[in-house]
């Protein structure tokens, strides 16, 4: 279905048979086409073209009119093409698409609609897993009409295998490791301070305002000192009176 909201048009999420909204994010999917139509006017487009499509591919997009834009934008990437709001526009209206992608309109209000380049692969992994999941759920009527035909077990494994493989060819891989290896990579530290500073860590000590922070970590340093190690101590706070024990 097919809405207009202002001068553009937005399409409803439309239910399968049963119901049930495929997995997808409208948001995520503008926000990945919306930094590659912008991308162009502020630096070297190749070098996000590529970070996103290492993530992405147009089957992920669950809108037709999504795929459609995306499709454009990577066939102008690959010819080392130009790919903001008016190339993409053109090769959709020259493969006769630009209609069935919304129109010019949408093509620039797309470029609108991204939360800044930093948040695009964030973005486009959510176009991904949403497409994972959609796959998945394709596999529930397959499964079930293989149950229904008094097929094995094996033989249902045999069927979905290569439909699962592609997916999780590009799906990240969750490493399982025995809790014993483990442990028996765990070396003692080598102390500074006992159980206090390890040498060659940086650490951070942080805490509210007044909770003694300078104080706390003076009296590590002077115990490193104590202990004759070289300390340097680089403080905006007055916490070095002259007749400070440390200065003596």
């Amino acid at each position: 279905m097919i809405t207009r909201h202002g001068k553009h048009q937005r399409r409803e999420r439309e239910p399968h048979g049963n119901g049930a909204v495929p997995p997808h994010s409208v948001e995520a999917e503008e926000h990945v086409l919306g930094a590659l139509l912008q991308y162009p006017e502020r630096a070297d487009p190749q070098r996000l073209w590529s970070e996103l499509s290492a993530l992405v591919c147009a089957d992920d997009f669950y809108r037709p009119d999504h795929r459609l834009v995306f499709t454009a934008i990577q066939t102008l990437a690959i010819a080392q093409q130009p790919f903001d709001v008016e190339p993409v526009a053109d090769e959709l209206e020259r493969l006769n698409l630009l209609e069935a992608a919304g129109g010019h309109a949408a093509v620039v209000q797309l470029a609108a609609e991204q939360a800044g380049l930093a948040n695009a692969a964030a973005y486009a992994r959510v176009v991904a897993e949403r497409s994972h999941l959609r796959k998945l759920a394709g596999l529930g009527p397959k499964i079930a009409a293989a149950i229904a035909d008094n097929s094995s077990a094996a033989q249902i494994v045999e069927l979905v295998r290569p439909l699962l493989e592609p997916i999780a060819d590009r799906t990240p891989r969750i490493e399982l490791r025995h809790i014993a290896d483990i442990v028996a990579e765990y070396r003692e530290p080598e102390w500074l301070e006992p159980d206090i500073l390890e040498r060659r860590v940086q650490g951070v000590l942080a805490g509210q305002r007044n909770t003694f922070k300078s104080l706390i970590a003076l009296h590590w340093m002077m115990c490193a000192a104590l202990n004759q190690n070289p300390v340097v101590i680089l403080s905006a706070d007055e916490v070095l009176p002259a007749n400070s024990t440390l200065q003596e």
